[in-house]
């Protein structure tokens, strides 16, 4: 009756280590899947950006400076006044004309336009303005800016897709390190280059 006892004991203590050993091996496989997973949407994200393509990180300062150089170079245009940019909680202000200014957004606001890298430029126009053509000339201009190898063409083509897919809320791009993204409020229009890091 012992033996027998004892036989059973022994049945019942492999079975719980196998239940045990099975339960570990389930927790590994859903691990692994997982890691897996996350592995595959890193991949997943890193083609999707590979294939918007990438931009060098600049600050504020240089962005602007470089955007004024385009102007004055490229246009008729007057150029950004940096003596009347305003600091606001995300972002830096710069008055072009009546209702028009340049909006630049960086990555991380240190109130250091010397130090803080641009995430993303606007043009951003007050609706009662919209109509005025220097609006697109500057908008132009600025997407040619962040990305030297954009021509006028493209410049112009990825503003009109930007229109289209506003109601969307998508932005348009030409693999070439920018998107450009059009937006609408009930008071002012805004064309955003947003850049694209590696």
């Amino acid at each position: 009756m012992k033996k027998l006892w004892i036989c059973l004991l022994l049945v019942v203590c492999c079975i719980s280590m196998v239940g045990c050993d099975s339960k570990e091996k389930d927790s590994k496989t859903d691990e692994n899947q997982k890691q897996s997973s996350q592995q595959e949407d890193t991949n997943n994200q890193k083609e999707e950006n590979d294939s918007l393509g990438y931009v060098e990180k600049e600050t504020v300062s240089e962005m602007v400076t470089k955007l004024n150089t385009k102007i004055v170079n490229d246009s008729g245009l007057g150029p950004v006044s940096v003596e009347s940019v305003t600091s606001e909680d995300t972002a830096y202000r710069y008055e072009i004309t009546d209702g028009l200014s340049l909006v630049v957004v960086p990555e991380k606001m240190t109130g250091s336009k010397e130090e803080d890298i641009v995430l993303s430029m606007h043009i951003s126009v007050e609706k009662e303005y919209q109509e005025d053509p220097q609006v697109l000339s500057y908008t132009n201009l600025l997407i040619m800016t962040n990305n030297s190898a954009i021509s006028y063409e493209e410049a112009q083509d990825l503003i009109e897709k930007a229109r289209t897919l506003a109601s969307e809320q998508l932005s348009s791009n030409n693999g070439k390190g920018i998107s450009v993204r059009y937006l609408e409020t009930d008071d002012s229009i805004e064309y955003q280059v947003i850049r694209n890091y590696q």
